[in-house]
């Protein structure tokens, strides 16, 4: 997976890891071609392995069942048409998706900030959270972090029963 160098930076301060990622494959969905070019824009100026891009979750289920390209992590819009990203990463954790593993690395990218949203997010473990409009910073922040988190994943069913805001249900 991803790759770890310690720089020692100057003065007595701790050393910093540096994640390099350009082993690691992207799955960007999102019903906005603008915004699927962004992101897939700034995770190749990231140097990052592979970037693949789905314009819907059902278009998404394409990519991911080929099983000669694995995917580490998704990076999925939430207001989407036939299916939101929320209900997508629900179905992921509680095992709905038997070509998606459980603990697959899922990142949200919606700039609807509401609780309810940012608390199911929360509660159906999203590795991560990109707010709209994107920058550079905030999304490998986010990677980061999102690679560098252990998830303890709950039952299938503990997620299965997880309300989604009305909005997300789609």
């Amino acid at each position: 997976m991803a790759a770890h160098n310690i720089v020692e930076p100057p003065d007595d301060l701790p050393p910093l890891i540096v994640t390099s990622f350009k082993d690691v494959s992207f799955l960007v969905i999102d019903d906005s071609a603008v915004s699927v070019e962004l992101m897939g824009g700034v995770l190749q100026s990231a140097a990052v392995g592979t970037v693949r891009k789905a314009n819907s979750v059902f278009a998404a289920a394409g990519i991911l069942a080929d099983q000669q390209t694995k995917t580490a992590c998704l990076i999925c819009d939430h207001h989407m048409e036939g299916m939101t990203g929320l209900a997508l990463l629900q179905r992921i954790r509680a095992g709905r998706n038997t070509v998606v593993p459980r603990d697959m690395r899922f990142i949200m990218l919606t700039g609807d900030t509401s609780p309810a949203l940012v608390q199911a997010a929360a509660n159906l473990d999203v590795n991560g959270f990109i707010k709209k409009p994107i920058t550079v910073g905030a999304v490998m922040k986010t990677i980061h972090l999102a690679f560098g988190r252990t998830l303890h994943l709950k039952s299938a069913n503990d997620y299965a029963k997880i309300p989604l805001p009305a909005h997300a249900k789609l």
